[in-house]
């Protein structure tokens, strides 16, 4: 008997270690993700932040208020790491903007961004590669929804992972619900496109009591752009490519929408909160001010979608992102404050607070607005059933290609210049910012 075991046991080292031996000599070295992305397996140890570490968190308060900075994100780290201090830089602030902090050496650990702003952060040389460290520390990024994870990449303009998405405001449509009853009208209903939405619209544009009531206005034309997916220029040459057929296509379109008889006084989101405008679109960012400021029953459906761009609504300037600097000498405890925010924990107490998680979680999204009592009934499931428009390639002209835009479309709308002539003045003014930002 204990012969016949020795030789079982035998065996068995022989077997593991013709296996060990086996995948030793494959000639394939592991990606440290599963095909789908997720991390592999390691049997090495996390990385372990010992003693006491401030991690220094670099983003304004419009990603950030200081109410969320500290509920979300100082908080929970705090909670979950007691070792490790979470400070908040304000780039708003004198000696905190990113190239004061550059100058004087004091790049911070973390900084925290919309998506469309990556440009200057790329200019002052501190975004690095991110995918050693997601590895290092077992990242399982299939846990977030995957056309927001992309994001990562596409919006730096890098073919690895350079930032990681924090949570969304997704666009939507707002409305009236009490207009809609007034005129007997029914409400918009999710899944819409804009060609339908403007049609429901124009039933509600009427003289009443001495009030002129506006069906639907479309907003800025940015918001647009965004779906369609259309690029100032070419990141290959730096030449403008406004002056082409997608671009004029897209113009006609988003005429074809525009409210000529919409008050040129108040924006958009003021007309709709004085009750005057019965349908808007509007980031999910805007329910708070929603809940506070109507004076009326209101609710949402899906944004109107483009002919275009089926299935997919704008949403990428509100994708807030956020990523470890290169310099940081404390890119383990920066990472650990990421993944504490990308918590389940702490993606549901956001997602419960009215910020749209950014994980692939039912429980987690179907929790969406729960601590405010006015959402109770309302469509928030509207949020999730649409895909996010790809992110674009980053802009070296991004403080002047919005302006460039609205002034191009505003000459058409009002009649100063007909498409063809606008888009190719656009496109002049393109092309001289776009000398001017290289020569810096």
């Amino acid at each position: 008997m204990k012969k016949m075991w020795m030789v079982v046991l035998s065996s068995i080292m022989v077997f593991t270690l013709l296996a060990g031996c086996s995948g030793a000599g494959s000639g394939k070295e592991s990606s440290g993700t599963t095909p789908s992305g997720s991390p592999a397996s390691s049997t090495a140890p996390k990385p372990v932040v010992e003693g006491p570490v401030t991690v220094t968190f670099l983003a304004t308060t419009g990603p950030w208020p200081e109410e969320s900075f500290q509920k979300f994100v100082a908080e929970p780290v705090k909670k979950k790491y007691p070792n490790i201090t979470v400070k908040r830089l304000d780039p708003g602030q004198k000696g905190s903007s990113i190239t004061e902090l550059v100058a004087s050496g004091d790049i911070p650990d973390i900084v925290s961004l919309y998506a469309g702003q990556f440009q200057q952060y790329k200019s002052v040389d501190i975004i690095g590669n991110m995918d050693a460290l997601l590895k290092a520390h077992q990242f399982n990024t299939g846990r977030i929804t995957t056309d927001v994870w992309e994001t990562g990449k596409m919006a730096v303009g890098t073919s690895h992972i350079a930032a990681i998405p924090l949570y969304l405001s997704v666009s939507l449509l707002y409305y009236n619900k009490d207009l809609f009853d007034k005129f007997a009208i029914g409400y918009p209903k999710d899944g819409m496109t804009y060609d339908e939405i403007r049609a429901l619209g124009n039933k509600l544009n009427r003289e009443d009591g001495g009030v002129s009531y506006r069906g639907f206005h479309p907003d800025n034309a940015i918001f647009g752009k965004e779906i369609a997916g259309l690029q100032f220029y070419d990141p290959a040459t730096n030449k403008a490519t406004m002056n082409t057929q997608k671009w004029q296509d897209f113009f006609r379109f988003w005429e074809s929408q525009w409210d000529f008889n919409f008050p040129t006084s108040g924006s958009v989101f003021d007309v709709f909160l004085n009750g005057q405008l019965a349908m808007r679109t509007g980031g999910s960012n805007n329910i708070l001010r929603t809940i506070n400021q109507s004076k009326f029953n209101w609710d949402v459906v899906t944004a109107p979608q483009m002919p275009s761009n089926p299935g997919y609504v704008t949403g990428y300037s509100g994708r807030v992102m956020g990523f470890v600097t290169k310099q940081s000498k404390n890119q383990d405890a920066a990472m650990l404050v990421l993944e504490t925010i990308l918590s389940d924990e702490v993606q549901l107490a956001m997602s419960k607070n009215g910020l749209v998680p950014v994980l692939n979680s039912k429980p987690i999204q179907d929790a969406f607005g729960s601590d405010f009592e006015a959402l109770k009934g309302k469509n928030m499931k509207a949020i999730f059933m649409l895909k996010q428009a790809p992110p674009i390639t980053p802009s070296i002209v991004e403080a002047s290609e919005t302006k460039i835009l609205q002034t191009a479309f505003t000459k058409v709308v009002t009649k100063q210049a007909d498409i063809n002539t606008a888009l190719r003045e656009a496109d002049e003014e393109m092309n001289k910012a776009l000398t001017e930002a290289l020569k810096k």
